[in-house]
């Protein structure tokens, strides 16, 4: 896929109207920032469809992790080097550093990888101790599909690894603006999976928005093998 200019600036547009932004409190991000902290360790991480965000959570953990980031936008890549190259310190970055660690964007080690998760095949023999979905399996248009990407990514888990994830749910004008009812997704269905798959939940709650335009609310979730 070439470099699309119109692409680099939906993907700009997304990081400084969210996490460009000053921190809101009450939408969840507080929670995967916790887990961030309470549940990495020391190791090999991939995150999926992380992008220009992925170096936010690496604020949230202590370790100086190297990421493997897997996202089909090579626009949302070059947004992340910039972040790192100019340390960046304004809006979400200034309020986890000030919480959690004040590290040197510079010295986070990523590799980029331009891929679609949903479509394209991975070698499982590499396994991750840590793992990360934030916003990826929203994107699943049933039940069916989410629970073989969830199986996909489960598969390139470590032994005792763990994946957080974070789901938001959208609203129902939001769902058809989409074209996608994401509203099958919930705790009982993570219980579910978690029961089939033989994993752990450490940790699942939903976080229910008031007259947020687009979204009921988020769904997270602590897996550990």
């Amino acid at each position: 896929m070439s470099f699309d200019i119109y692409r680099l600036k939906k993907e700009c547009d997304y990081f400084c109207n969210y996490y460009g932004q000053e921190f809101v409190e009450g939408l969840g991000t507080e929670d995967i920032l916790k887990f961030f902290d309470k549940y990495f360790v020391e190791g090999d991480w991939l995150d999926l469809g992380g992008g220009s965000s992925s170096l936010l959570w690496w604020l949230a953990q202590k370790y100086y992790n190297k990421i493997d980031i897997i996202d089909i936008s090579q626009e949302a890549f070059f947004i992340a080097d910039l972040i790192k190259q100019s340390d960046f310190n304004k809006g979400c970055f200034q309020f986890v550093r000030k919480h959690y660690y004040n590290k040197n964007l510079c010295k986070c080690d990523m590799n980029f990888i331009v891929k679609d998760f949903f479509k394209d095949e991975f070698d499982t023999y590499n396994k991750y101790r840590n793992i990360s979905q934030i916003g990826l399996l929203g994107l699943c248009k049933n039940k069916k599909m989410f629970f073989s990407n969830l199986t996909k990514i489960i598969k390139l888990l470590a032994p005792q690894g763990v994946v957080i994830n974070a789901n938001w749910l959208f609203n129902d004008v939001y769902s058809k603006k989409k074209g996608l009812d994401n509203s099958y997704i919930n705790q009982g269905l993570i219980y579910e999976f978690a029961n089939e798959n033989g994993l752990k939940v450490l940790e699942c709650k939903f976080v229910e928005f008031n007259d947020d335009i687009n979204y009921k609310g988020v769904l997270i979730y602590v897996l550990q093998k």
